[in-house]
C-alpha cells in the first residue's frame, strides 16, 4: 500500500517511520520468545498488532487523500469539457438563425 500511496503523490514518510518502530517491537517480541518469556512476548505481539491496525488506518487515510485530488482533477477536466462543448453547441444554435433555409431539391431524370 505504501508504494500505491507514493505513486499518487502522498508522502508515506511518517508511516514508514512508524513501521520501523513496529519492526523493532517485533524483534523484541521474538527475542523475548527465544528467552522463553512467553507472556511478555505475547503482550509485545499484542502491542504490535494494535500498532499495525493503527498504521493500516493511517495508510487508508493517506490513500483517500491522494485519490481525492486525482478524482477532483478528473471531475474538473470533465466538467470543463462539458462546458466547452455546451458553449460551442449553443453558439452554433444561435448562429443557425443567421442562415436562411435551403429549399428542397429534386433530381432530374434524363431519358
Amino acid at each position: 500500500m505504501l508504494s500505491f500511496i507514493e505513486r499518487f503523490g502522498a508522502r508515506p514518510a511518517k508511516i514508514e517511520h512508524r513501521l520501523e518502530v513496529v519492526r523493532g517491537m517485533k524483534r523484541d517480541a521474538d527475542h523475548l520468545y527465544l528467552q522463553q518469556k512467553y507472556s511478555e512476548a505475547l503482550d509485545r505481539l499484542d502491542d504490535v498488532a494494535k500498532e499495525l491496525d493503527d498504521l493500516q488506518v493511517q495508510a487508508a487515510k493517506a490513500r483517500r487523500t491522494a485519490l481525492f485530488w486525482v478524482y477532483l482533477t478528473e471531475w474538473m477536466s470533465i466538467f470543463a469539457t462539458c462546458l466547452l462543448v455546451g458553449a460551442v453547441v449553443w453558439s452554433l444554435m444561435v448562429r443557425k438563425k443567421l442562415y436562411r433555409e435551403a429549399g428542397v431539391t429534386t433530381l432530374r431524370r434524363e431519358a
